[in-house]
């Protein structure tokens, strides 16, 4: 079981959480934050609940926030990305898009970040 969330109201600072339970006892397996190194990059989703598919990956979306990935960092604004419960171990396996957004509110990329 997953749970994930963002801010109440933008109040700063803030983080994008995913949360896996064990579905039977409720306890606590693994954590993911968005933005261990900044803040933001919250998980917005329309206030639904992520996509699963039928490997157990877990797909969220990021909203707002720095991403520097490409760069050696660990912050995931403005993502796609696709988790992968493994163990204790709740990480990235692929980014589908990423960037800083644009004056229109278009994805742009950053050079060298297409896939992790």
């Amino acid at each position: 079981m997953y749970l994930t969330w963002a801010s109440s109201c933008d109040v700063r600072p803030y983080h994008g959480w995913v949360m896996a339970h064990d579905a039977r006892t409720l306890r606590q397996t693994a954590v993911f934050n968005t933005s261990p190194d900044d803040n933001e990059s919250g998980i917005w989703q329309a206030d639904m609940a992520p996509a699963v598919d039928a490997e157990g990956d877990v797909y969220v979306v990021t909203g707002n926030g720095r991403f520097d990935v490409a760069d050696g960092g660990r912050d995931y604004g403005d993502s796609m990305l696709k988790l992968h419960l493994n163990g204790v171990d709740l990480g990235v396996k692929d980014i589908g898009a990423k960037g800083e957004v644009d004056v229109y509110g278009r994805l742009t990329p950053p050079a060298g970040a297409e896939k992790r």
